[in-house]
Order: structure tokens, then C-alpha cells, then sequence
């Protein structure tokens, strides 16, 4: 799976499987296109009762690059969403995108304690611990200043080091770290695009 969808999420079976009830759901547009079944009474439906949110936010199918694109955006739209003292989330994900992955990604930046990062200017041994924030989306944030150049870095999620997919990556033997490129300030904008558009930007 880490090959095919490009991405550092894994899936761990012996961590168990966590639900308490499973529904029935359409898989995605075409399969409601070649049936002939109509979304808009089920939206209706979901209105009438009143007590049922029916959230759309669709991914490109087999996409996974529209997936670590548009997933924070989703994720924040069903915090604003939903009621955490009450109710149900149900969630699906779009064909070609394993169901572990992108259940794992709401859960582990959601629930993780804490995070650290490690390199850029303090070396692999002397881990930066980052600030999570009070409000929504409550991202774990690490400010900090830095001189203008390239400096790999890895994530410590609640102790276990990784790497983020959604952001560009380097390769040091046999380790994939993340990079960091500081811009000079006095760069003008058409370079900056032009060097953070290149693989090595």
C-alpha cells in the first residue's frame, strides 16, 4: 500500500479494528450512475429529518495525490460539522483508496499526544517538540526561526518516527526524511515559484 498510494501511512493489524456498527453505502458516483439512483431524495431525506448531516466532499477516484491534497480540508470541514457529545460519523472513502489509510490519517494526527521534529538545525538527537493548537483544526504547530537553505527533518509521532507524504521528501541511504527549503527574503516571487516548483525545490 505505501508503494502503490505514494504515502508513509501503514496499516498495523495488530492494533485491532475499531467500530461499533456497519452500514450499507454506495461507493461512488458512477456506481449511482449506472444503477439510475438519484442523491438528491436522500439529501431531501436527510433534511426532512433533521437530525441527519449529509456532508459531500468528494476526492478524485484512484487519485492519491487528490487525496492528501483535498484530505485536511475534509477533515476540517467534519470537525465543523459534527457534534462530538452526540450522534454517528460515517465515513467512506472514494474507490482505489485503501479504507485503513485514510481512517488512519483522521486518527492519528486527531488523536496523537504528542509530536516532535527532529533535524533541521538541532540534529537527529535533540527533537523540537510542537506546540498543538487550541482551536480547529488543533494542528501541531512548531514556529522557529532558520537561515536560508535545506534541512531534512523527520516527525515523532507520539514516539514513533515518520515522515509526512503531503510534503516534499528526500532520500539519505536507506531513510526518507522531509525537507525544508528556506527562501531568502530578498528572493523576488517569479524565482521562488520557479525553485519550489523543481523536485529539488
Amino acid at each position: 500500500m505505501n508503494r502503490k498510494m505514494g504515502t508513509s501511512l501503514s496499516y498495523r493489524h495488530e492494533l485491532g479494528i475499531d467500530y461499533n456498527r456497519i452500514l450499507p453505502d454506495l461507493i461512488e458516483d458512477c456506481d449511482m450512475a449506472y444503477f439510475k439512483l438519484d442523491l438528491e431524495p436522500i439529501k431531501a431525506r436527510c433534511m426532512e429529518r433533521g437530525d441527519v448531516k449529509h456532508v459531500r466532499f468528494p476526492i478524485r477516484d484512484f487519485d492519491p495525490y487528490d487525496l492528501r491534497r483535498k484530505l485536511p480540508k475534509a477533515v476540517a470541514r467534519l470537525a465543523r460539522e459534527h457534534d462530538p457529545k452526540a450522534g454517528t460519523v460515517y465515513i467512506h472513502c472514494t474507490a482505489g483508496t485503501d479504507p485503513v489509510e485514510t481512517t488512519i490519517a483522521v486518527h492519528r494526527f486527531g488523536q496523537a499526544k504528542s509530536i516532535q521534529v527532529a533535524g533541521l538545525d538541532v540534529g537527529w538527537h535533540a527533537p523540537l517538540p510542537m506546540e498543538k493548537e487550541t482551536k480547529p483544526p488543533f494542528r501541531f504547530v512548531l514556529h522557529r526561526k532558520l537561515y536560508p537553505g535545506k534541512y531534512q527533518y523527520k516527525l515523532i509521532v507520539d514516539g514513533n518516527w515518520t515522515f509526512s507524504a503531503d510534503h516534499p521528501t528526500a532520500r539519505d541511504n536507506n531513510n526518507t526524511n522531509n525537507v525544508l527549503e528556506v527562501i531568502p527574503a530578498k528572493m523576488d516571487p517569479m524565482t521562488v515559484q520557479t525553485q519550489l516548483s523543481t523536485k529539488q525545490g
